[in-house]
């Protein structure tokens, strides 16, 4: 009896299971799909950005709120010179070029559903004494652009600029590998106040590759 009594017990609950995705299916509209619109939305993506050059480590994390807007938290740090002691004879030893850390935090707006991966355009606002030896303040800039020798300072003169800065970009983000494995290339240009209150912009490129949860 009790061999019996649990049999049907587990009959009852098999039909329960198969009645209610038999009623599921039913419920769903002729020719409407039931796959997911974006299956990439709602994952959290950490990539790397190792700028050897500058002597940085990037890490950004990134988490999409909806299919085509994703926040972020960009970490860079320096450890270290940046001109290398090949330059010395050209550039002045200025300790503020020594360590550093920045902290952004970003937004990106994707053209498509497809958060985060696809075409998008991103605004950011940054904080830290970051700052490299041609006086910008992210690693692979492309442009020295305030930094400026004068016939009494023919080395140029290198300041701290204002801790807060914010900028725009745009760029591209792929999933290189399925599932899993993601990239970023991103164009930007950063814009900047120095101690005397004068305003100027970094542009830079940011590449970066990481892993998508």
């Amino acid at each position: 009896m009790r061999v019996f009594n649990n049999t049907s017990f587990l009959s009852f609950v098999l039909i329960l299971i198969f009645g209610y995705q038999a009623g599921a299916q039913t419920s769903t509209p002729a020719g409407a799909s039931t796959a997911p619109a974006n299956t990439t939305r709602k994952s959290l993506n950490i990539k790397l950005s190792p700028a050897i050059f500058w002597k940085t480590a990037v890490v950004e994390f990134e988490y999409p709120l909806t299919s085509k807007i994703t926040v972020g938290l960009n970490l860079l740090g320096k450890l270290g010179r940046t001109d290398e002691a090949k330059a010395n004879a050209i550039l002045k030893n200025e300790n503020l070029v020594n360590n550093g850390l920045r902290a952004e935090l970003a937004a990106k707006y994707y053209f498509k559903n497809e958060a985060p991966t696809g075409f998008y355009i991103q605004s950011n606002v940054a904080f830290g004494n970051l700052i490299y030896f041609d006086g910008n303040v992210r690693p692979y800039t492309l442009h020295n652009h305030w930094k400026k020798p004068t016939a009494e300072d023919p080395k140029g003169k290198l300041e701290r600029p204002f801790p807060v800065s914010a900028g725009i970009g745009g760029g591209y983000q792929l999933v290189l590998l399925p599932k899993h494995i993601i990239g970023n290339l991103m164009l930007g240009v950063q814009g900047n106040m120095d101690q005397q209150n004068n305003f100027f912009v970094s542009i830079y490129v940011a590449p970066s590759l990481g892993y998508m949860f």
